[in-house]
């Protein structure tokens, strides 16, 4: 694999490796500050703002559920097979959100955007079931009921992360798919911190329904960021609105069928970077095998506590990883997406490597946190400038539809990942195990490698970045 990434380092503009769309910085500002309009096609701010609040909004729910709320119910004496039911029903809206491109691509009220009435529905969806759940949660509700609420909840909440997903789609310009979708993730992060060390320490003094009605403000707030901003000039606030000096033709205002869909995803997918995109997705997670082997690593062999391994996953490999996304973000946009994927890869199966090979060493807890710090570095800056390949490889026709398609993929690939823990793990000792990582991780390299990321608009343009840049 070094040989190879040798090779390509040769041969960079066979592999479109030079290729970096990143605008100067002082193109950029200057753009920033000679912005006329205040819709998202416009306005830099509020592309970046509108879309980081949204991932706030994501990260809150997914934060209580999986940390705040599932220790209330522990704390209440609630089984385990009844915490794992709570945790299938809560992840089940978001392993079949795929459901929702085709949805959110047929039926569009283009006069408010093609993406924020669905926003508007998913946040407003949110709020009031959340909402319900306030009255009916205490010691002696109904458990099914209560996972049955947060099974709709996590419904509404998907929803609108296949929509935001679109709306970035359809709105970033090419220069900002590296940089602004590091803030969207590191949003995320924020608003899973929020939801759970946050709500975590509330709960103490609130109990569960104080922690519960305090979300809803904060979702009503952050709400208020799509109500009152537009996608494109022209476009209605409401639907009750007067209509704008803009006129919608017939084609812009007519929704597309299922079938018309169909046929564009089946040329979007026509294109070979676009297939690849999805070999590249599958091959993103195959290694998270390890994510459950970390801890019987260090707490049943090394002989950390639970503590020591909590803070160190949940403070430190956190941080690290939120700022890897942001250095991420800068890197891509400086050197290319591809570039950082690629080299950033065959590091960290390096990382990885050496991890397995120095077992002599585990036993020094500064050296255990170091190298699975840089490891966890190197793979965030991959994870990110991954997003954005699948972004920009991404046909804004039918782009709730594609993009969707690839979040699904990488999904899978970390359910296989997860899957391969039992078979593995019952074979190999922890060193061997590290170095089976180290292959997949690689893989990584391969899938990544024909990909060329300015295919899909060289081949089939793209409307909507056509109106984000500014062309006719």
């Amino acid at each position: 694999m070094l040989a190879l990434v040798g090779f390509i380092t040769i041969r960079r503009d066979d592999f479109q490796m030079s290729l970096v769309l990143e605008e100067e910085s002082e193109t950029i500002v200057a753009e920033i500050a000679e912005s006329k309009g205040d819709t998202l096609v416009e306005s830099y701010r509020a592309r970046v703002l509108t879309l980081c609040a949204l991932y706030v909004a994501q990260g809150i729910p997914w934060g209580f559920i999986t940390v705040t709320f599932l220790t209330y119910l522990a704390a209440e004496g609630v089984a385990a097979k009844d915490l794992a039911l709570l945790l299938t029903l809560g992840t089940l809206p978001w392993s079949l959100k795929f459901v929702w491109g085709p949805v959110i691509d047929r039926f569009q009220y283009r006069p408010m955007g093609r993406r924020r009435p669905w926003i508007l529905i998913a946040q407003s969806g949110m709020i009031i079931v959340l909402t319900l759940i306030t009255f009916f949660v205490g010691p002696d509700s109904d458990f099914l009921f209560i996972a049955l609420m947060f099974l709709v909840y996590n419904i509404f909440t998907s929803l609108q992360d296949v929509s935001t997903d679109a709306l970035a789609v359809d709105v970033l310009k090419a220069h900002e798919l590296e940089s602004v979708n590091s803030y969207m993730f590191t949003s995320k992060i924020v608003g899973g911190m929020i939801g759970g060390a946050g709500l975590g320490t509330i709960i103490n003094f609130t109990g569960i329904k104080g922690a519960l009605l305090i979300q809803i403000p904060i979702l009503i707030a952050i709400m208020m960021i799509p109500l009152f901003m537009r996608e494109r000039p022209g476009e209605k606030l409401f639907p009750w609105s007067e209509d704008e000096q803009y006129t919608f033709t017939e084609d812009e205002v007519k929704n597309q069928n299922f079938n018309e869909i169909l046929v564009k995803v089946k040329i979007a997918f026509s294109l070979k970077s676009a297939r690849l995109g999805i070999v590249l997705s599958l091959f993103l997670s195959l290694s998270y095998f390890l994510v459950p082997i970390l801890p019987l690593l260090f707490i049943r062999e090394l002989g950390w506590n639970e503590v020591q391994f909590n803070a160190t996953k949940g403070g430190l490999i956190l941080i690290l990883t939120m700022a890897a996304y942001i250095i991420g973000g800068i890197f891509g946009r400086r050197f290319g997406g591809k570039s950082v994927i690629i080299y950033a890869t065959i590091a960290g199966a390096l990382i990885t490597a050496l991890w397995g090979l120095t077992e002599p060493w585990w036993d020094n807890g500064a050296y255990m946190v170091t190298i699975w710090s840089v490891r966890t570095v190197v793979f965030a800056m991959v994870s990110i400038n991954i997003f954005s390949l699948m972004m920009r490889i991404t046909w804004s026709e039918v782009g709730g539809t594609q993009f969707t398609a690839y979040m699904a993929m990488m999904n899978l690939s970390a359910i296989i990942g997860y899957q391969l823990t039992a078979p593995l793990a019952d074979r190999f000792d922890y060193p061997t195990l590290f170095l089976i990582a180290a292959v997949l991780e690689s893989l990584i390299i391969l899938a990544a490698l024909f990909i060329d990321p300015d295919e899909t608009r060289r081949a089939l343009g793209d409307e909507s970045v056509n109106i984000a840049n500014g062309l006719d």
